[in-house]
């Protein structure tokens, strides 16, 4: 980012030179000579995302296995910070063969998703950190059996109002990639 403001000034220098090269500048004899110029800025769009508090693993039961499902109440938060009043898109991908599918309340919204994943809208609060709580119940598939699983859930902030692809940044850290102990 100081890349960009230091290019952003340079580039601000070499054009007041520019126009006083060319004869822009007051003139010597003491005639009044005036020029516009016009300068914009423009803040480039990003998000920001974290992940807090997620379990790395999960304990089966047979009593889940009974159940059909795992609630989870306190999943832990996502920490999200965009400058884009459009708002913020959470993909949830839900990940392993355990499961079939998953209820996740994030901010308030609660979406059902399965392997395919599910997008849940955030709104813009402004520039500042929003930390935003995740709840979810996941469901097991028939033939799953009571042991220890690695997290099922991963997230990925989009920018909504983004026109450009990429600007999105995964939240890796959101799930634990390793090995089950």
């Amino acid at each position: 980012m100081l890349k960009r403001v230091n290019w952003s000034v340079s580039r601000l220098a070499a054009s007041l030179w520019l126009l006083t090269a060319l004869g822009f500048a007051p003139a010597a004899d003491g005639a009044d000579r005036s020029a516009s110029m016009t300068v914009s800025a423009r803040n480039a769009p990003y998000i920001r995302a974290a992940a807090h508090g997620l379990p790395l693993h999960l304990f089966i039961t047979d009593q889940d296995i009974e159940r059909g499902f795992i609630d989870i109440a306190d999943a832990g938060f996502l920490a999200l910070q965009t400058n884009d009043p459009a708002g913020t898109m959470l993909l949830i991908k839900l990940e392993g063969e355990l499961f079939s599918s998953a209820e996740v309340e994030v901010d308030g919204y609660r979406r059902t998703v399965g392997v395919a994943g599910g997008w849940i809208d955030i709104p813009f609060r402004g520039t500042g950190k929003q930390e935003i709580e995740i709840s979810s119940r996941l469901y097991l598939n028939r033939d799953a059996q009571a042991g220890i699983a690695p997290w099922p859930l991963s997230f990925d902030g989009r920018m909504k109002g983004a026109k450009t692809s990429g600007v999105g940044i995964s939240c890796t850290s959101c799930r634990n990639r390793g090995k089950v102990p």
